[in-house]
């Protein structure tokens, strides 16, 4: 309902595994290329590293990447010890996270009750990985 919303006035750029070697330059990393304030949109993050990548390459063609949003956060570290979260605010961008596995997982294990030695498993996991501890067992 917008009065400037019409047929090409938004574009719903992707960014591209890998970069296009031919063609316009830029189309290289991505299908249409962002333009005005751009929102990158991720469904999950774990350490956000072909995200990383992405906002990057966003920065050096030229695009003003103001936030992320992340529709489930696996909260775990990355090699340089710092969460996605943490990595992406480095960048001056805003993170968002519409769930995370903190959240998530607790709510399974007490629908599901797999047995303790799975929850024991995931604690452990949590505790070398994660950005902080996850406690399913009491």
């Amino acid at each position: 309902q917008q009065p400037d919303y019409g047929r090409g006035s938004h574009v719903l750029a992707m960014g591209r595994a890998k970069p296009k070697e031919h063609g316009d330059p830029k189309d290289k990393y991505f299908v249409g290329m962002p333009s005005g304030k751009v929102v990158v949109i991720e469904d999950v993050t774990t350490t956000g590293g072909s995200m990383i990548k992405n906002l990057d390459s966003l920065k050096q063609a030229g695009a003003e990447v103001v936030a992320v949003i992340s529709l489930t956060n696996r909260m775990e570290k990355r090699d340089d010890g710092l969460s996605v979260q943490a990595a992406v605010q480095q960048r001056g961008i805003t993170f968002y996270t519409m769930s995370s596995s903190l959240d998530v997982l607790p709510q399974v294990y007490r629908k599901i009750k797999p047995g303790e030695e799975i929850a024991r498993a995931i604690e452990t996991e949590f505790d070398e990985y994660g950005v902080q501890p996850l406690k399913l067992t009491t």
